[in-house]
């Protein structure tokens, strides 16, 4: 063996326990979490359906359980507008799917909780698009801001620079509102250690939801080789989310005919007195 094998492997080991202890360490809000005694509940599961997945009319049920609040979908074709359109069924408000809306950069979003305000914000390219709801508690008028997006793959350094824009500008909107709870959303096609997420975090000043429940490798290359399963996995899928949120908790399912694991945010909404729609 090369005398200068076993250090860089040392090293190598060293870089990737740094970049991922955050994502084991518990955060404050969550050791909290047990002495609230008032919270309003939203459970949100989030998927990339992928394109052309043979299982879809199957996954219907799957995503219509009633512990979802909110569910956020991308890869969602236009071709299958009418069996992703039977999701209606099940949640009484929904954005991104109607005819004239089709589905922006595969993105639609389901919710059983009022749409009270809806935007999409249009970059100009594919991949380019974002889904912006105001979603409103029925239980206590909390209004939650919510943007979801899909930036595309960055394979090229074209792409590359078109998915960091798409990062930067969701990062300005946020910073730019003034409601106490937001939400970003969507696969990222970013890991939790690149600049340009670390860069999103701090400029939208919103946190992960994931720390303190460890690595989850969202997406995968191949799901039938354990050895390239490992290699090509990565965690891609995000929700980031204001300080005013509570993490209750984080899981993942695996979803047929998808190269994407089904994620689910559990968070809380402390209720107190100032919880009423605040305008932007």
């Amino acid at each position: 063996m090369h005398s200068s094998t076993l250090p860089c492997a040392v090293l190598y080991l060293m870089i990737i326990a740094y970049n991922q202890l955050p994502l084991y360490l518990s955060s404050k809000a969550q050791q909290q979490n047990q002495l609230l005694s008032k919270m309003t509940a939203l459970t949100i599961a989030q998927l990339n359906l992928r394109y052309e997945n043979p299982h879809l009319d199957m996954l219907i049920s799957t995503l219509s359980d009633p512990d979802f609040d909110l569910l956020v979908v991308q890869e969602a074709a236009d071709h299958q507008h009418k069996q992703i359109k039977a999701l209606s069924q099940y949640y009484p408000y929904s954005f991104g799917i109607d005819p004239l809306e089709s589905t922006p950069s595969g993105l639609a979003l389901f919710s059983r909780w009022p749409i009270v305000e809806k935007k999409i914000h249009n970059l100009g390219y594919k991949g380019g698009h974002i889904l912006e709801v105001i979603i409103q508690s029925p239980k206590d008028a909390a209004p939650v801001q919510i943007y979801a997006l899909h930036p595309a793959s960055p394979r090229t350094e074209k792409l590359w620079r078109l998915r960091n824009a798409v990062l930067t500008y969701a990062a300005e909107q946020v910073s730019a509102s003034s409601l106490p709870y937001k939400i970003v959303i969507g696969d990222f096609n970013s890991t939790p250690w690149s600049g340009e997420f670390k860069s999103l975090q701090q400029n939208s000043r919103l946190k992960n939801s994931a720390e303190g429940f460890g690595y989850i490798a969202s997406w995968s290359y191949s799901k039938d080789n354990y050895v390239m399963h490992m290699l090509s996995s990565a965690y891609i899928d995000h929700c980031l989310i204001s300080n005013a949120f509570i993490v209750l908790n984080k899981q993942y399912k695996t979803i047929q005919g998808s190269d994407h694991l089904l994620l689910l945010t559990e968070l809380a909404i402390p209720v107190t007195n100032q919880n009423a729609f605040i305008s932007r």
